[in-house]
């Protein structure tokens, strides 16, 4: 994560016997939940991911709880930079 002033550098530990598109989820969720954390001003999250920004675009038939859970924190962020506030 970046800000204007620091860099921090973050590692999380993927579940055994999980996929690549399951492990690209699991970064987009644990970057929304650094954002959420840290409240910057703006908020980017970048991917090469293309088979989870299709997951994710088609949000209405998102049903998994890793899907889900994305969902919620991006609705979040969007709450705290519109009104500043969660």
């Amino acid at each position: 994560m970046k800000t204007n002033t620091e860099e921090f550098r973050y590692r999380f530990r993927n579940p055994d016997n999980c996929s690549v598109f399951r492990s690209e989820l699991a970064a987009i969720r644990e970057a929304l939940n650094l954002a959420l954390d840290n409240r910057p001003s703006d908020t980017w999250i970048l991917t090469d991911s293309k088979s989870s920004i299709q997951f994710l675009k088609d949000w209405s038939n998102v049903l998994d709880m890793l899907g889900q859970d994305i969902l919620s924190k991006l609705a979040a962020l969007t709450q705290v930079s519109q009104f500043g506030m969660l």
